[in-house]
This record gives structure tokens, sequence and C-alpha cells, in this order.
């Protein structure tokens, strides 16, 4: 039998392109669900980080605006209603100074028990030596932080009354 050629027996008769194709179906797919879920724990870090960094910069803002000296008439004569102040808290976490706002500033009337929005004092009755009275030595000053992205945002109210002895005034130039 010199001269014939004998096929070897195998079993093996390879794969189909139809089995091709559905493996390579199959791990797209897991690809693409990895690639999904990698960028949303991206996507959750990078908010977290947001929101810790936020209340981190409103604390340091907050606790840099109540150990401040006390200013009669915010707003006035160029005073900057605390602005520059809170905004030294921004940079701390990488951020800029714009992310921190003052909102508003409320002086407490004792004569109606609620929060106005002024002190009823005009410009030149906010000389750095005016003597304080009871109805405008109280204020709220609403304070709020942004991330840069506009993601997250918070505000916190701070009271500040002009009551501390005079050697804390002393060391906060007040």
């Amino acid at each position: 039998m010199r001269g014939e050629r004998t096929e070897p027996a195998t079993t093996d008769q390879g794969n189909t392109f139809v089995e091709i194709l559905v493996s390579i179906a199959l791990m797209g797919t897991i690809v693409v669900t990895l690639l999904l879920a990698m960028q949303t724990t991206i996507r959750m870090s990078k908010m977290s980080d947001d929101q810790a960094k936020v209340e981190s910069v409103i604390g340091s803002a907050a606790d840099r605006v109540a150990n401040f000296a006390y200013k009669p008439c915010p707003g006035f004569n160029g005073d900057d209603r605390y602005l520059s102040i809170a905004q030294a808290a921004a940079p701390a976490v990488g951020w800029t100074g714009s992310t921190v706002t003052i909102e508003e500033v409320r002086f407490w009337k004792p004569g109606t028990q609620s929060w106005e929005p002024t002190n009823g004092l005009n410009p030149a009755e906010c000389a750095p030596s005016v003597t304080l009275n009871d109805s405008r030595t109280l204020q709220k000053i609403r304070i709020r932080v942004t991330s840069p992205d506009g993601s997250h945002s918070r505000s916190t109210d701070v009271v500040k009354a002009n009551f501390r002895p005079d050697a804390i005034k002393d060391q906060t130039n007040g």
C-alpha cells in the first residue's frame, strides 16, 4: 500500500467561525463592564473627595471668620464683609478663593427679636473707633463653599459678638 495516503485519525475538527465570534463577543462584554465599573469608581471617588474638601473648607472658613476681629460695619468703607478671611481657607485643599463666598451678613435687632439685613448705621458712623451698643453687637454671617465644578455646595452661619475681653481683642487686632 505504497502510494496510498492515510489521514491521521483525529477528533479535533477546530473551532467554527461562530464559536470564535461568540467568544469574542463575551470577552468584549466583560471588558466593557469592567471599564464602566472602573469609570464609576473613579467618578464616585472624585465626588467623595469634593464633598470632603467642601466640608474641610467650610469648617476652616467658619473658624477663621469666628476667630477674626469683630467688624462693626462689614461692607462699609471698603470692608469686604469678612470675605478675604473666609477665602483664605480654600487654598489649603488646592482650590481658589472664589469657591468661598459670604452670602449675607445680618444684624440682631433686640427690639424686633429678629435678624435684619442692615445695622441701621450710615457709613460715617462706621469708623473703626465707633462705640458699640447692644443694638449692633451681634452679626450672623452666612458662608457658602462650592466645589470648583459646582457639583457640591454647603453653607453655614457664624454668629459673632463684640463681647470678648480686651485681652482677646488685642490678639486679633480688634
